[in-house]
């Protein structure tokens, strides 16, 4: 396995955060449809409605960004959103730019392009400053949505 993992050719503290980054993410969308964020892509598939609790969680976000720290810790989410991987006309990969946005749904979108980017492949080779930050602000974006749906917090902290 250290094979694998040396293979990814990332520093101690960026695979520390990336581990960090993942296993949050993964116990979000947990907490998220504990809590009843559900939706059916497909017959065969569940997933998370992050457009349902986007808007359930939009007034008290915004309150929180008034805060200088707050705005702060979402600025790569804020103002440099992640790009989007795309396939172009001729089926070759490319990387489609986002406007920025402050909402939500803006800022779910973004946190889950980046989950996408680095765990789907499209983050390589890696952009160690820019991606730490993305991961960061993705964290503290997660963080804040607990702190204002008491029925997520309650899933994500719960032991069931």
């Amino acid at each position: 396995m250290s094979d694998l993992l040396d293979a990814v050719k990332l520093p101690d503290n960026q695979r520390k955060t990336v581990c960090e980054f993942l296993l949050v993410f993964s116990r979000f969308e947990f907490a998220l449809k504990k809590a009843r964020y559900l939706h059916k892509p497909r017959a065969s598939a569940i997933g998370v409605d992050r457009k349902k609790f986007a808007d359930d969680v939009n007034v008290s976000l915004q309150e929180k960004l008034k805060t200088p720290e707050q705005r702060e810790r979402l600025d790569p989410l804020l103002n440099r959103p992640p790009m989007e991987q795309v396939i172009d006309e001729h089926g070759n990969l490319k990387w489609k730019k986002i406007p920025p946005g402050s909402d939500a749904k803006s800022l779910l979108d973004s946190a889950y392009r980046v989950r996408n980017n680095l765990f789907h492949g499209g983050k390589w080779p890696p952009e160690p400053a820019r991606d730490e930050e993305l991961l960061r602000s993705v964290l503290a974006l997660i963080e804040i949505c607990l702190q204002v749906h008491k029925d997520v917090a309650e899933a994500y902290f719960s032991m069931t």
